[in-house]
């Protein structure tokens, strides 16, 4: 195969071997040969740097090297604008996850508050349902009561009592308790009562951290307001046993209660 060989020469400043095509040194730097002049291709006239016209025959002078820079100035703009494309995707992104990030915590505040609303109204809705449940406790104790010790009564004779003596036997009196229409009509507020707050404490599963001990005291509340519906809804035992669970229902329902005012208030 034949070619020219490339022929080494020493650099006359710092004495390295370099191309004989070399025009500066690599090491040094030192120009090795003048760089070639600019001439006209047509009448081979020599021009000065920066001429775009022979001033000897008219001929356009070659603009390659001014492409060559346009292009540099092309390649410029465009790493330019690149990096403004990339500046504007990161300002896009960070917005967006600014945004996002707003959003969340706006979902957090209201769940929150939605959270301190319904601690709010399951509280107070228990406490009704206790105090309708109270009230006929209260009137079942003394239709139990009176029916036995024969005490008469404005409110409970026309339970305790048939064709105006008293009944042999108290559950007479608590089945006409139960069988009376306005008792029905109230012990069915107090079961509609226990439905609502029932859906309301679904509503409570899986609390905020801030709402972590509301959550442990309302279940309390809750249990002591289960105790005392279900008394009323299904009494048993004898009227000592029935009177010392109502009772003790009762007090725990107050109890709870307060302990909720600091989580209501």
């Amino acid at each position: 195969m034949g070619g020219k060989v490339m022929a080494l020469i020493q650099c006359p400043n710092c004495g390295k071997e370099v191309s004989d095509k070399a025009e500066k040194c690599p090491n040094c730097e030192t120009l090795l040969r003048e760089p070639p002049k600019k001439v006209c291709k047509e009448c081979g006239q020599e021009l000065n740097e920066g001429v775009l016209i022979c001033h000897k025959c008219g001929c356009p002078v070659s603009t390659e090297t001014s492409e060559r820079g346009s292009k540099k100035k092309g390649s410029k703009k465009l790493i330019i604008i690149a990096v403004l494309i990339i500046a504007a995707l990161l300002i896009i992104i960070f917005g967006v996850n600014s945004y996002n990030k707003k959003v969340e915590e706006n979902k957090k505040i209201e769940i929150s508050e939605n959270y301190g609303i319904n601690i709010k109204t399951a509280t107070t809705t228990m406490l009704k349902g206790a105090s309708d449940a109270e009230k006929l406790g209260v009137l079942i104790h003394d239709v139990w009561s009176n029916t036995i010790f024969e005490k008469s009564d404005a409110e409970t004779d026309m339970y305790t009592k048939t064709d105006g003596r008293f009944n042999n036997d108290f559950n007479d009196s608590l089945n006409k308790l139960f069988a009376d229409s306005t008792y029905q009509t109230r012990l069915s507020a107090v079961k509609s009562n226990q439905t609502n707050v029932e859906r309301i404490m679904k509503k409570l599963q899986d609390p905020p951290e801030e709402y972590q001990e509301a959550y442990n005291a309302i279940k309390d509340y809750y249990d002591a307001y289960l105790e005392i519906i279900n008394l009323v809804i299904n009494p048993s035992g004898n009227l000592q046993t029935f009177t010392s669970n109502f009772n003790d229902a009762d007090s725990a329902v107050v109890k709870y209660y307060a302990a909720m005012k600091i989580y209501t208030e």
